[in-house]
């Protein structure tokens, strides 16, 4: 099958690793970068900020049907997809007779501001949140269904690592993402343990600057992220109040750390049963008390660490790879085919 994918491309974007299963699969896929491509390079304009947009979004959408007249695929799939204009997406469907396809990974958090406007737009959409499930057909959409987050299991992955990498990446809890204050404020409650945190905006905050032991540095990507989860004892993990309670299930983070066979410690939105076994593939805490029992625990008991974080990464190899949801696209849109 040809797939037009629509994707931003960044080294470290997921679209990345969404081609790569489509390849796998035995598709042909041709990757259009529209981000990108909506960059406007005359600098004359760079001060004139809507104008320089609005060039660079008829841009990339004028040059995204000369991309699929070329191409003639059999599905027209996009990941995110913000300024791929109606009008676009209306003339793909009406020319080709072919399926647009959403998948949308920010909700619940741009539903309101985004997706619910992207939705109708496709014949078939994926939502990262379950609760948007119910608000999309609400909306009209008939076809919607949920999708998980994923890993690659050639990135994703145990790994040796040289002492130099141990000691850099190495700590009894890493944390990796963004500086939120709900973060900063439960991570002052483990100022006690060697404590590793990666992420925009950590560097000077309070819980640095006022525990010198507590390293702070910018984020990580890719290998380095992979290093740290090998490297350190334990992973947490703290989803925000909308993932927690708007049918997300489980960040992507989750599904990076078990496929490198890391011990992930998460607080527990709903839904997390569903993808592993709780205290046998992963470890969930519901408070900051038990937050820190739990830490106490698994730094002595090594062995159960260790059998959780195995058993963790056979679940999401079994499950939870990019290539299962890739074959959960194909299966839902082409079901009548199949």
């Amino acid at each position: 099958m040809k797939i037009l994918f629509c994707t931003p491309y960044r080294t470290w974007d997921m679209g990345r690793f969404v081609e790569k299963a489509f390849r796998k699969l035995g598709h042909e896929i041709k990757v259009y970068d529209y981000r990108t491509e909506a960059k406007v390079l005359n600098l004359d304009l760079l001060s004139q900020y809507q104008i320089t947009r609005t060039l660079g979004i008829n841009k990339s959408n004028r040059k995204l049907k000369r991309v699929i007249k070329k191409f003639k695929p059999d599905m027209f799939f996009v990941l995110k997809g913000e300024i791929i204009k109606p009008e676009t997406i209306k003339w793909i469907k009406e020319t080709f007779k072919i399926p647009a396809v959403l998948w949308f990974g920010d909700d619940p958090h741009l539903f309101h501001t985004m997706s619910r406007k992207l939705a109708p737009l496709y014949d078939y959409v994926f939502t990262s949140s379950q609760d948007a499930v119910k608000w999309h057909k609400e909306l009209g959409v008939k076809n919607v269904q949920w999708i998980g987050f994923a890993c690659d299991p050639e990135l994703h992955k145990n790994m040796e690592l040289s002492d130099e990498d141990k000691i850099k990446y190495g700590s009894d809890i890493c944390f990796v993402g963004v500086y939120y204050k709900e973060r900063e404020e439960l991570f002052k409650k483990l100022t006690s343990y060697n404590f590793k945190i990666f992420g925009r905006g950590w560097k000077d905050k309070e819980i640095i600057k006022n525990n010198p032991h507590i390293y702070g540095g910018e984020g990580l990507y890719l290998n380095d992220m992979m290093k740290a989860f090998n490297a350190s004892k334990i992973i947490l993990n703290m989803h925000d109040v909308q993932q927690k309670h708007g049918g997300l299930k489980a960040t992507f983070r989750v599904y990076e750390v078990t496929g490198c066979r890391g011990f992930l410690l998460t607080d527990k939105p709903y839904g997390i049963e569903e993808q592993f076994e709780i205290n046998k593939e992963i470890v969930c805490y519901e408070s900051t008390e038990e937050l820190k029992e739990k830490i106490d625990y698994y730094l002595e008991n090594s062995w159960k660490r260790e059998n959780i974080a195995k058993a963790g990464q056979l679940r999401t190899y079994k499950d939870h790879t990019f290539e299962h949801r890739a074959k959960q696209i194909i299966d839902f849109v082409f079901k009548d085919n199949i």
